[in-house]
């Protein structure tokens, strides 16, 4: 992500940020949403977003270990 830049994030993160259906009547204007959330991005925040993702490691097959009520 740091050698794609920021429009490689974008196109990365805001899918899996945002849902289809707030997505879905926006997709004619998404450069516009992008460069929005661009604007109230913090660089130094998104810095770290990179970086955590060096060592990022999926949580997914722990899943069924969670044994209380969880809204994931």
């Amino acid at each position: 992500m740091i050698l794609g830049g920021d429009q490689l994030a974008a196109g990365l993160l805001l899918p899996m940020n945002l849902s289809d259906n707030w997505l879905r009547p926006l997709v004619k204007n998404l450069d516009a949403v992008k460069r929005q959330g661009w604007l109230v991005n913090d660089v130094y925040a998104l810095q770290n977003l990179m970086e955590s993702f060096l060592d990022f490691e999926p949580l997914t097959p722990q899943l069924s270990a969670i044994r209380i009520p969880t809204m994931i």
